[in-house]
């Protein structure tokens, strides 16, 4: 009875040791999220090392991107060779083996700055223009 117990026991704890296992390997592989502007780009050591943001933890993450990443300008599939710095970027990266690892990257060419003064000379640009195209013509003196 006993030696029944402690089979019964032993198999109980099996699946609880097994879950505790999965868990938190699953929680090590959750991807984060990151956004910021292109710092440097070395395509032959496959990083890319951005500014982040919203800064959680250091100001600079170096990014390794490799076979598993994907990279998207809109809907493009592109390359590392594509992507510049001072391009804006957002994506999700794993911590794995004490590296950040790239998973999906979306690249605009424009950076947060370059953002900003865009949309101010944009505003500019909706202000009705005063060149001699859009002047209307004077009468003709006689």
């Amino acid at each position: 009875m006993i030696r029944d117990t402690a089979l019964v026991n032993a198999l109980l704890s099996v699946p609880i040791l097994v879950l505790s296992g999965v868990t938190s390997a699953s929680a090590k592989e959750r991807p984060h999220q990151v956004s910021g502007d292109v710092i440097s780009v070395n395509v032959s050591d496959q990083t890319v090392v951005i500014k982040r943001s919203a800064t959680k933890g250091a100001a600079e993450l170096r990014l390794l991107v490799d076979s598993g990443s994907e990279i998207l300008v809109g809907k493009e599939k592109k390359s590392l060779s594509d992507v510049h710095a001072g391009d804006r970027l957002r994506g999700k990266y794993l911590d794995k083996d004490g590296k950040h690892i790239a998973r999906t990257l979306y690249v605009s060419g424009l950076s947060s700055s370059e953002m900003k003064s865009s949309a101010a000379g944009s505003s500019e640009a909706k202000t009705p223009s005063t060149s001699p195209a859009t002047q209307p013509a004077s009468p003709a003196k006689q």
